[in-house]
Order: C-alpha cells, then sequence, then structure tokens
C-alpha cells in the first residue's frame, strides 16, 4: 500500500490497524485500465503462458516428462494479472515451445504436447531468467555517430583516438516508458515474489535518469541491466518474466 500511495495511483491515511481503506486515483485508474487491456491481449497472454509453461516443467525436475495437464493446478505459473490461461493457450503454447526448439515431445490429434520435456536450449532460457520471446525481437534501427582524433586510417575499437555515441531510437525509447510504467503498475505483486520496492524504484530512477542522456549507450545499457538484476528475483511471476523479457529486448536495441 505505501507504494500505491506513494506512486500517486491510490489515496489512503494510515491507523495503528493499517490501512482501513484507499480512493482510487486518476493514476491508479489508468493503471487499472492498462492492466485490463494487457490482461485481454491475445499478444500478451500468448507470450505470457510460453514462458510460464517453459518455467513449470523445468521446476519439474532434470528429465521429467511430466503431464501437462497438471499445469493447471499450478498457482505460481497458471495466471496472468490474475486470470488463468485456457486449456487452449496452454496447448498451443506446448506446441509453439516445440516447434522453437525448447522443449521435445510426441503431438496428439487433438493438438498439444501431453508430456512435454525441456531440452538444453529450454533450460538455459529459464536458468538465465529468461524469456523465449526475447529471440523474437527484431532489431530496431539505431543511429551511430562515430569520432575520431588524430589519424584514423586504422583505428581499433576501445583505443584511446575512439569515441562513440549513439542516439536511443524511438522503439528503444518507447520500449524503455513501456517498461517503467509496466513496472510501477505490478509492484506490490513483484515485491510479493521477493523484488525490493526500494531498489526497484532506485533501478527505476536510474532508468529514467538514463533516458534523459540522449546519446550515452553505456549509461542506458547499465540501467536496464541494473533493472534487470532487481527484478530477477520477481521472475517467479508470470508478469515478473513478462518484463524481464521485455528487457531483454531493449538490451539487444542499444
Amino acid at each position: 500500500m505505501p507504494a500505491l500511495i506513494q506512486g500517486g495511483y491510490v489515496l489512503s491515511e494510515p491507523t495503528l490497524a493499517g490501512y482501513p481503506g484507499a480512493f482510487l486515483q486518476p493514476a491508479g485508474e489508468d493503471a487499472v485500465e492498462q492492466v485490463r487491456a494487457r490482461r485481454a491481449s491475445i499478444v500478451e497472454r500468448n507470450k505470457a503462458v510460453r514462458d510460464a509453461v517453459l518455467y513449470w516443467i523445468y521446476d519439474q525436475g532434470t528429465g521429467a516428462s511430466p503431464n501437462i495437464g497438471k499445469f493447471e493446478g499450478s498457482e505460481k505459473y497458471n495466471s496472468f494479472y490474475g486470470d488463468t490461461f485456457t486449456d487452449d493457450e496452454i496447448m498451443h503454447a506446448t506446441t509453439w515451445l516445440r516447434d522453437e526448439g525448447y522443449i521435445t515431445g510426441s503431438a496428439t490429434n487433438f493438438g498439444g504436447i501431453p508430456r512435454p520435456s525441456i531440452t538444453s536450449k529450454g533450460t538455459r532460457v529459464v536458468e538465465s531468467n529468461g524469456s523465449v520471446n526475447a529471440s523474437q525481437a527484431s532489431p530496431g534501427s539505431q543511429i551511430w555517430n562515430t569520432h575520431f582524433h588524430g589519424n584514423a586510417g586504422n583505428v581499433a575499437m576501445g583505443s584511446s583516438h575512439f569515441t562513440q555515441n549513439s542516439v536511443i531510437s524511438t522503439e528503444l525509447a518507447d520500449g524503455m516508458s513501456d517498461v517503467v510504467a509496466a513496472v510501477r503498475e505490478v509492484v506490490e505483486l513483484l515485491a510479493s515474489h521477493g523484488v525490493d520496492p526500494a531498489a526497484l524504484e532506485d533501478a527505476l530512477g536510474e532508468l529514467d535518469r538514463a533516458g534523459s542522456q540522449k546519446e550515452d549507450a553505456g549509461l542506458l545499457r547499465a540501467a536496464l541491466t541494473k533493472l534487470q538484476s532487481t527484478l530477477a528475483n520477481g521472475a517467479g511471476a508470470a508478469v515478473g518474466r513478462l518484463i524481464l523479457g521485455k528487457i531483454e529486448e531493449l538490451l539487444g536495441l542499444v
């Protein structure tokens, strides 16, 4: 609740017994509408269920081929902004994961992979707190301004005669704004999965400051990496993995 109040999402006064109630502020109403829109988005749901299924399979143990029907009983993974995934979404996710090489298993006439096993490719994604959706992102446009000092006939990258600036592309700037907004919407959810709210706010502030430095790619990459590290403990939540996947996409654009 303090984080929601500090963020301007709700208005409430604490008592000795805690917070008896709260009034939703305009910023909170906007956040609620955004969450509802994302929860209803077919694209976002498909991305989320792919990661959720992969992480669930990994959690079943090395070499396991679990019954995919048991995924529905997972409180940890079978949820997207509080809404459970449908049978069709889960089945389509298993097929997609197999086609992309993240899992193996035989399909049935009814669709889906009833007894999936995770591959080494899928294991690497999970163990790096990554997302299967990150590799689907296409590189965005980047503008590079290279300045040479002295003789530029044969200058090596990283030498003292070489400096490089990058101008943040529109795609990258928009993506940063989306990430910051998404994180601020779900601070309490992430906190419930182990993310430190104070550290999270510090990382978001650093990203905001880095975004204002339009030509400092190194500063921006450091800020994104810091936010990624801070969120890592929240990767158990579907929304946490989704945001981590988006950060991976942005790092590919820096």
